[in-house]
């Protein structure tokens, strides 16, 4: 009997068919659905196929081919026990179906599915894209805190939440999404170490990119600088000229419709205040 699992990830529904069982994990099973597929994929369980073509793109965990019948992706994991890195999973994608090769002798789960499936790279195909920040709703709106690691970004989340009482949807990841002249920000079921994570969404109200400071700052980026500084916080194959062209595409729409700003700001609730005030007279400014 085959295992079948559709999962929705903002703009994006994903249905899994195995010979094999698929085990849920926490994180995942939340975002499980009924909606109708935009993406299945079939699960093969045992050897991998042994591609031959050019090698366009190598890493530890990724390797990609090319050759007449289009990209295959080798993803492999890290076996502490050898040590060393191991291949475990090879995609195929033909338009809206995809082929999963996997060979790992202690079973199949969702995390490691969509781990070898690059879902990111896929939600790019449907219009959304994955962007490196906390997330929180506030009064019905969502508040996204952009930065590098360590700059604070689930801090200010945790801070929201302490002193305003705003819902944490991710701590560590957020997913983007045209709607009508805006954009709705959507929770992911990656969410790095924070272990917060909702299948919630909301209006993306503004974005913000935090650094730390002496002291607190708040002023707004202009188009071409939040442009430059959020393209290094999402996730995309550089030698997919698509998905490149897709990413560039759905940034520009976004730092168009949402107003990005820039935050350098101490660990406290100051910094609520200070981002608060700042967004106040800015949209008082506007009218």
């Amino acid at each position: 009997m085959k295992c079948i699992k559709t999962y929705s990830f903002a703009s994006t529904t994903v249905r899994l068919v195995s010979g094999c069982p698929v085990e849920d994990t926490e994180y995942y099973s939340r975002f499980l659905t009924d909606k109708t597929p935009d993406v299945t994929v079939n699960i093969f369980c045992g050897k991998l196929p042994q591609i031959n073509g050019e090698v366009i793109a190598k890493s530890e965990k990724k390797t990609v081919i090319k050759n007449d019948s289009g990209f295959f992706v080798y993803t492999s994991y890290y076996n502490q026990k050898k040590p060393g890195f191991v291949t475990y999973a090879c995609k195929a994608e033909h338009e809206n179906i995809i082929d999963l090769y996997i060979d790992f002798a202690g079973g199949l789960w969702d995390k490691m599915i969509f781990n070898a499936l690059d879902i990111p790279q896929i939600m790019v195909n449907f219009g959304s894209l994955l962007i490196h920040c906390s997330v929180v709703e506030y009064k019905g709106k969502g508040i996204m805190f952009a930065g590098d690691s360590g700059a604070g970004k689930s801090t200010q989340a945790s801070l929201w939440k302490q002193y305003r009482g705003a819902e944490i949807i991710n701590g560590d990841r957020g997913a983007i999404c045209a709607d009508g002249g805006g954009f709705n920000v959507y929770g992911v079921p990656f969410n790095g170490t924070s272990a917060i994570c909702q299948n919630k969404s909301c209006k993306a109200e503004l974005l913000v990119l935090i650094g730390r400071g002496e002291k607190n700052e708040f002023f707004k980026l202009d188009g071409a600088s939040a442009f430059r500084m959020l393209l290094g916080k999402t996730t995309y194959y550089e030698w997919d000229r698509q998905s490149v062209e897709s990413v560039l595409d759905i940034l520009d729409r976004f730092v168009k419709a949402v107003p990005v700003f820039c935050l350098k700001c101490l660990p406290d609730e100051s910094a609520v205040r200070t981002l608060e005030e700042g967004y106040e007279q800015y949209l008082s400014e506007k009218q």
